[in-house]
């Protein structure tokens, strides 16, 4: 019977610890209303916010994408992103709704406008496809630029 509830024990101290992907968010030190007063994202579009994994890379000269040199992307309300790396947020700015062209591709166009000390790693003008809830597609507007693929983690 001891070593039953020894078990029960140790599996309970194993579930409760967190890991640092576990976070919630890493942009609680920035203030909701630091850039806006109000929501910029449409509703339409809602399904934006959280904590995305990049899982690809694609476009550029060679069509193949690159090695981005970070993990995720988190986009909170009021127009904040952050971009983690290795469990660190190691950039993070302002996203601002751009007007789209006639006859640009489907989607919301963002700029990400870097606002940390930082050299930015995602400063990028895209149209976001949220396709599903948890797939997330950046598309460069033209030629030779990247595009970004996710998925939702949290």
């Amino acid at each position: 019977m001891r070593k039953i509830i020894l078990f029960v024990l140790l599996l309970t101290v194993i579930a409760c610890e967190t890991n640092e992907e576990d976070r919630i968010t890493y942009l609680d030190d920035i203030a909701a209303t630091e850039y806006y007063s109000k929501d910029i994202i449409p509703s339409s579009y809602g399904d934006i916010y959280g904590m995305w994994n990049l899982y690809s890379t694609s476009g550029g000269i060679t069509g193949g994408g690159y090695e981005p040199g970070f993990d995720h992307l988190e986009i909170k309300k009021y127009g904040i992103y952050g971009i983690v790396s290795s469990g660190r947020l190691i950039d993070h700015g302002m996203i601002k709704v751009e007007e789209t062209d006639e006859n640009a591709i489907t989607g919301l166009k963002l700029s990400f406008v870097s606002m940390s000390d930082n050299e930015s790693v995602f400063d990028v003008t895209v149209y976001a496809d949220v396709s599903h809830t948890d797939t997330l597609n950046l598309i460069a507007p033209c030629c030779d630029r990247y595009n970004f693929h996710f998925v939702k983690m949290h």
